[in-house]
C-alpha cells in the first residue's frame, strides 16, 4: 500500500505491506489482511492485465468502496535482490 504513488520508491513499512508466500495472481476475487487487521478484498477482471492504462478493471473494499484501474507498470522500487516492483493496478 502506498498513499502517494509519486513517492513510492521504497519498500513499504510493515503496516503497509501485505505479503504472501506464493506468487500472487491479482486477477479474480481475492483478499489480503495487513498487520493492522484491515482486510482489503478485490475483484479484478480476468483480462485486466491486457487492458489499456487507466482503464477501470475492477473494484475493491476495505470498509470503503474503491475502483481499481490498470496502471502503466512503472517501477516503484527494487527489492534487496534487484527485482523490480512494478505498479500494475491502483485503487482510488
Amino acid at each position: 500500500y502506498c498513499v502517494n504513488d509519486g513517492n513510492c520508491n521504497f519498500w513499504p513499512s510493515g503496516s503497509n505491506a501485505c505479503s504472501t508466500n506464493y506468487v500472487r495472481t491479482w486477477e479474480g476475487i481475492s483478499s489480503c489482511t495487513f498487520s493492522t487487521g484491515v482486510t482489503y478484498s478485490w475483484n479484478i477482471v480476468w483480462n485486466g492485465y491486457s487492458k489499456p492504462s487507466n482503464s477501470q478493471v475492477g473494484t475493491g473494499n476495505n470498509g470503503n468502496n474503491w475502483k481499481i484501474y490498470k496502471d502503466d507498470q512503472h517501477i516503484m522500487f527494487y527489492d534487496g535482490n534487484g527485482n523490480a516492483c512494478r505498479s500494475i493496478y491502483y485503487s482510488i
